[in-house]
């Protein structure tokens, strides 16, 4: 994990006491597509065996979130790059929608506004083959006076990618006491076991005949209960498989993952080609054994160096280790996906097993701010994947994977400085930002990419829906941690550019997403107003 920058100016306005701040245009700047058609990786086949360990028991773990701040305004004549890895997580807008369906507000630590972008399901250009990369931006911004957002869009998807080779699957299940309890999910008693029983069904059903899939769980300890073998010969012994289990006892989280870990590196080395993947369905609380979670991330980029890819699963709400299930993920060139609805199910499948199949690696993206043109920015979120600058280029350092048909969307506010009065660039061709892309390819080839944003590209007014839903989604996630105000006013603003969005005429009457989508917008209203306290009184 990259290293934050630390803060020149407000986290939440730039100083206009500052002669270097003196600023007097307001932009909106929408920053970069990138989208990826790839092939799924090569794999074959194995066996395992079983092993139980055993680590002494020690106190008890609560759900735990940790708040990574906001980022600042950064003078462009100080600082004028933004450097970061890329991340598709939406973990935090599901875990805020759980609060607010319980009528409570989300803590600040749980609210990361870029997972509330990518959120939605925005449609973005495909091309033909490889990355692209798109830049653009609006002016003024939409709901304030005061500061100035910008859209970085990135888009990354398979198009016409051959089948994919068999893989192999571990899954490691959290059986500890805590996923006893309900789910948090208002109206609903069922339980996180339950919940996680249901989610590896499916997964089995979903999958292809030759590929593996194995079982392991832990509580106090940590077992082996079903040994990975094809999809093929599991119809009876994994139903069994889970049925005997029994949800009670303590949290030994690394035992848990390091047994998996095992039976990951024997599929790997008596399959080398295969490509090999543990799924972690967890609350995260770690309360016995080793509880340093630092040393199960070293434990994690150990065997990801080896080729085994990790995802997280969160599940459950009163005892969820949003941190440790999250950075599990990233390090783990996997994804952190919570589940806390049972119709959220085959979105949750789908989405973890296209990253364990990532067609993009080591992805990481760069904006070069010109200070002749930007007086001030700062980045929207993506506070726990910032890198050092430098490390755009450094192919040592790990970055973020993104899957087929996956998409990220940055947003960016920016101040612009007055126009040159010596006139010796013309206004509309000077230089505003330029974004560039680094990533490695399948083959093992690093690719780059990059676009220029000029002033006279920048738009007068929000155009296009998918902006403005964008824009709404972040302005409401740094509302929720508390960086904003906004009225109602300002509220049903944002809600008619989000219904713009979801009745598009870009969108096909006949595409089935499209009542889904709108499902989707009338559960973000409906939080929106919980969160605002509209019609409830206060």
């Amino acid at each position: 994990m990259g290293q934050v920058h630390e803060p020149t100016l407000s986290a939440t306005h730039v100083n206009h006491a500052s002669p270097k701040c003196n600023m007097k245009i307001r932009v909106l700047f929408l920053t970069v597509v990138l989208t990826f058609m790839g092939a799924a990786l090569s794999t074959t086949q194995a066996n395992s065996t079983t092993v139980i360990v055993c680590p002494p028991a020690t106190a008890a773990g609560l759900r735990h979130f940790k708040d990574y701040g906001s980022s600042p305004f950064f003078l462009a004549a100080e600082h004028d790059k933004s450097t970061f890895a890329l991340d598709v997580d939406r973990a935090s807008f599901d875990v805020a929608k759980l609060w607010l369906r319980n009528a409570e507000r989300p803590p600040t630590g749980a609210i990361r506004p870029e997972e509330f972008v990518n959120a939605l399901p925005y449609r973005y250009p495909v091309p033909d083959q490889g990355l692209s990369l798109s830049l653009d931006g609006v002016r003024p911004h939409p709901f304030s006076d005061d500061d100035a957002l910008g859209l970085l869009r990135v888009v990354m998807q398979a198009a016409d990618a051959p089948a994919r080779s068999p893989m192999s699957i571990i899954i490691c299940l959290d059986r500890s006491g805590s996923m006893q309890e309900y789910t948090g999910q208002p109206g609903q008693k069922r339980v996180k076991f339950e919940l996680a029983h249901s989610l590896i069904q499916q997964l089995a059903n979903n999958l292809q005949a030759e590929d593996r899939l194995g079982l392991v769980s832990y509580a106090d300890d940590s077992t082996v209960d079903l040994e990975a073998a094809s999809i093929a010969t599991l119809a009876a012994s994994l139903p069994a498989a889970l049925q005997s289990l029994r949800s009670e006892g303590s949290t030994d989280l690394f035992s848990g993952l390091h047994l998996t870990y095992m039976q990951a590196a024997r599929e790997k080395e008596l399959w080398p080609d295969r490509e090999v993947a543990i799924i972690l369905i967890s609350d995260g609380a770690a309360n016995t054994g080793l509880t340093d979670h630092q040393q199960m991330l070293e434990q994690t980029e150990s065997f990801r160096d080896q080729g085994i890819r990790l995802s997280t699963v969160g599940i459950g709400f009163d005892t969820l280790n949003d941190e440790v299930l999250e950075q599990l993920g990233d390090r783990g060139d996997g994804q952190y996906v919570f589940f806390g609805d049972p119709e959220d199910k085959e979105r949750v499948l789908t989405t973890v097993m296209s990253h364990l199949l990532p067609v993009a690696l080591e992805a990481r993206s760069q904006l070069v701010f010109e200070p002749a043109a930007v007086t001030a920015w700062r980045q929207v979120g993506f506070e726990n994947r910032s890198l050092r600058d430098e490390a755009f280029s450094d192919d040592s350092v790990d970055a973020g994977e993104v899957g087929a048909g996956q998409s990220v969307t940055v947003l960016y506010e920016i101040e612009l400085a007055d126009p040159d009065p010596a006139g010796n660039v013309p206004e509309s061709e000077q230089i505003v930002a330029t974004a560039r892309l680094r990533w490695l390819d399948l083959e093992g080839q690093w690719s780059e990419t990059s676009v220029i944003l000029k002033r006279g590209d920048l738009q007068e007014d929000l155009v296009d829906e998918q902006f403005r839903a964008a824009a709404m989604m972040a302005r409401w996630g740094q509302l929720i941690r508390r960086e904003q105000e906004w009225d109602k006013a300002q509220f049903d603003q944002a809600y008619e550019q989000l219904m713009m969005f979801a009745f598009s005429p870009e969108t096909p009457e006949d595409d089935p997403a499209r009542a889904a989508l709108r499902q989707q917008m009338s559960t973000v209203r409906t939080m929106m107003a919980l969160d605002f306290g509209l019609g409830m009184g206060r």
